[in-house]
């Protein structure tokens, strides 16, 4: 969306800023608290290398919780090899899930900025650095955020896949700077990386409205509340961060669970006045939702559940794909296992 004279105004003078280190440094003589919340499970290795790149952030006032979700106690092992009083580690003994986990780790945070990273992401050394400036040079910004690379399983550069990424989520096109109101790039275009390339005003969201049904896309829901009450976003096109593409990223079990968590999000969203104008693009995702559940439960042997979430997607949205995968759920298990290849 185009600017006003009033924010160009205010991307230059905070960009000004950002291209003088020592002047950068200089802004932030009493530097905000920032909580980094990680979550992890069972990704050792991977946590290692995220945690040294919160820890090894130019920006140095921070406070990094660690929350394992009833993994390993072997990962309490890779946290105290850093020896940081800054790194907090906490472990549920039962395995509650993502959203709850990530929850908890909110609720334990003090800083007046909160930023995810995942336990298998890397953080360029001046993400808090540059990020926290932007959030510092105006009160009604609730999030800034920026562009990212892709990193595979070994953390080699994947310059092809980085490219495609910033014209998937749309910010090859997207102006750096303010944009009020933002939930179109936040929840239309998902333009917004909540988590591993984002820092937030803790206090811009209502943490008290965090579901578990979000499950695995509770990234997806932090955008949603962030972007409410006509606060703003800044967006830095600058790469600060490193996503992590790799094998396991996602099993059939994952996808099981985003998709049903998709059910519930836009369902919600839905029911949202001020979100009218994106209706019909919610409608849509809800269909699909629907629809991908339904065939991720036929893969599991789950038909009577598949033949439900189905008929709602294909009452929505009439296709012949769907149509088929409905008509398949009738056959005998060996017969749909020929149909429908994990």
């Amino acid at each position: 969306m185009p600017l006003d004279v009033s924010s160009l105004l205010q991307v230059h003078k905070v960009e000004a800023i950002i291209s003088n280190d020592l002047s950068a440094r200089d802004t932030l003589v009493e530097q905000p608290l920032v909580s980094v919340i990680i979550t992890t499970y069972d990704r050792a290795a991977y946590l290692h290398e995220a945690l040294s790149s919160a820890l090894n952030q130019n920006y140095r006032n921070i406070e990094v919780i660690v929350s394992n979700d009833s993994g390993p106690e072997s990962m309490a092992d890779v946290v105290s090899s850093f020896n940081d009083e800054r790194v907090h580690y906490f472990r549920h003994p039962t395995n509650v899930g993502v959203a709850a986990n990530t929850l908890s780790a909110v609720r334990r945070a003090r800083g007046t900025y909160i930023a995810f990273l995942n336990d298998d992401d890397v953080w360029g050394e001046r993400f808090l650095e540059v990020l926290v400036l932007f959030l510092e040079s105006d009160e009604t910004v609730a999030i800034a955020f920026s562009d990212h690379y892709i990193i595979d399983e070994h953390g080699h550069l994947n310059q092809d896949a980085t490219e495609a990424a910033t014209k998937r989520f749309n910010r090859a096109d997207l102006d750096p700077g303010l944009h009020r109101p933002f939930f179109d790039i936040a929840l239309r275009t998902q333009s917004v990386p909540v988590v591993m390339a984002a820092v937030m005003r803790i206090s811009s969201l209502n943490w008290s409205d965090f579901p578990v049904e979000v499950g695995p896309s509770y990234d997806f829901w932090i955008g949603y509340l962030a972007s409410q009450h006509n606060q703003a976003a800044y967006y830095c096109s600058e790469r600060l961060t490193y996503y992590r593409v790799h094998p396991g990223a996602e099993t059939r079990v994952g996808r099981l669970r985003t998709s049903k968590a998709h059910i519930f999000i836009f369902r919600e969203f839905l029911r949202d006045p001020y979100l009218a104008s994106l209706w019909p693009h919610f409608r849509h995702e809800y269909a699909v939702a629907h629809i991908s559940h339904g065939i991720a439960l036929l893969r599991t042997g789950l038909l009577k559940d598949a033949r439900r979430h189905l008929r709602t997607g294909l009452h929505m949205e009439p296709s012949p794909r769907v149509a088929l995968a409905l008509a398949l759920s009738w056959l005998p298990g060996s017969w749909l296992r020929c149909w429908l290849p994990s």
